[in-house]
């Protein structure tokens, strides 16, 4: 999080269960991926701005992404470096 530049984004995509799952593979769905943002970001201090993902299905399974944007997490790297243990 602290990588990204003020106006900076992290897009993450994934799909929520592949025809065959790869060695070391987890996949989530966009339920839980909101979830486990909805307990992470709290953490980190950034309190005020809860992204939630987007979901689309494809022809076999479903699909979602997050974008998170910096300019909206409302805290210095100073605290969200004081709270990523």
């Amino acid at each position: 999080m602290i990588r990204l530049s003020d106006k900076g984004v992290l897009f993450v995509y994934d799909m929520e269960n592949l025809p065959k799952l790869e060695l070391g593979a987890v996949t989530w769905s966009c339920d839980e991926i909101s979830e486990i943002l909805s307990a992470f970001l709290p953490q980190l201090g950034i309190t005020k701005y809860n992204p939630k993902p987007g979901k689309w299905k494809h022809k076999t399974t479903y699909a979602w992404n997050m974008q998170l944007q910096r300019e909206y997490f409302e805290v210095d790297n100073s605290v969200l470096i004081e709270n990523k243990d």
